[in-house]
């Protein structure tokens, strides 16, 4: 019988590249088993966070994302800076309202710049003015579903000294939008831009 060696070297070739096939799908086929349960993984330590409770046994606790307690930071981030920029003494005007500046924009500062100007912080700290304002955070309300968030809040600002007493009511409005995280500066990443007072009026004095 005549042996054709052509014919043995073509079937071992073949073989060896069913082999090298083989070994690359199932190289392949593990990898995106691999990637699968990566992703799975990452995902829920993205989603979950786990705790110890009192009696040191592990806790998984859901991962709420962000957008769904955006407008309760807002609430928040309204409240610290309004009470930094209106609610100061002569002792610590300039923390508070350097405070303050670090939440919102330039909007923000050129109203600090402009009482600067008028002479109202050396009347804070010449006369002993202290000022504060009545805050309730219901009050406090913010509109639209992505930014720029619109806000709107009533306020009632006290201004008084040795000799009077002020009490004025306004409206603060503005934008919001998210910025980088600053803690303790701005530990929300929001910054408040657009701001004005409007609706000012004295309503009472004594």
């Amino acid at each position: 019988m005549e042996k054709h060696p052509e014919l043995d070297i073509y079937k071992a070739i073949r073989k060896n590249n069913l082999i090298v096939w083989g070994l690359i799908f199932s190289f392949a086929l593990a990898l995106l088993i691999i990637s699968i349960m990566m992703y799975r993984m990452y995902r829920y330590q993205v989603n979950h966070i786990l705790t110890l409770d009192k009696n040191g046994e592990v806790l998984p606790l859901t991962w709420v994302p962000r957008d769904e307690n955006i407008n309760i930071e807002i609430r928040h981030h309204l409240e610290m800076f309004l009470t930094c920029f209106y609610q100061y003494d002569r002792y610590n005007w300039k923390q508070q309202v350097d405070k303050a500046l670090w939440l919102a924009d330039e909007s923000v500062e050129k109203l600090f710049l402009k009482r600067e100007e008028e002479g109202w912080f050396n009347e804070v700290t010449n006369l002993g003015t202290s000022q504060r304002i009545l805050l309730i955070p219901d009050s406090i309300k913010v509109y639209g579903h992505k930014e720029p968030f619109e806000f709107d809040v009533p306020l009632t600002l006290i201004i008084e000294n040795a000799s009077q007493r002020n009490i004025y009511h306004f409206r603060s409005r503005g934008q919001v939008i998210t910025v980088n995280r600053n803690y303790p500066l701005n530990p929300h990443g929001l910054l408040i831009t657009r701001y004005r007072e409007t609706q000012k009026q004295l309503i009472k004095q004594e």
